[in-house]
């Protein structure tokens, strides 16, 4: 789980949020991250969620009586898939650096390419 302070500009307002590749998220070690948006640099700290958060998907299914007369004897049931558990956070709470040259990726481990945003 990623946590922002402020908000995401879009320059372009028709663009598709499905899928948006944001940024290049990189993390340090257990308790540091950075997260670079085209020329900005934002610091991050990992922390441990006080509750942990399951990531839910709602399914249905079908299924048979196996007493019940011919019109009756279909029962469908609604439930849940769990997706995940999601145990930590990272936090981002610090004013964006301005980048002057090509961000460095010296020494760092690249956990993900691109940082995608799923929306509506």
């Amino acid at each position: 789980m990623i946590e922002l302070q402020g908000e995401l500009d879009l320059q372009d307002s028709s663009v598709d949020l499905k899928n948006l590749e944001v940024g290049t998220f990189c993390q340090d070690d257990n308790v540091t991250a950075k997260l670079t948006i085209g020329y900005h640099q934002l610091d991050g700290n990992v922390t441990k969620l006080k509750k942990p958060q399951v990531i839910l998907k709602s399914s249905r299914s079908e299924g048979k009586v196996a007493d019940a007369p011919e019109p009756q004897n279909t029962m469908s049931c609604e439930g849940f898939d769990v997706l995940g558990v999601i145990r930590h956070k990272i936090v981002f709470k610090h004013r964006p650096k301005a980048l002057i040259s090509k961000p460095e990726t010296k020494k760092r481990r690249v956990i993900a390419t691109a940082f995608k945003f799923e929306g509506k």
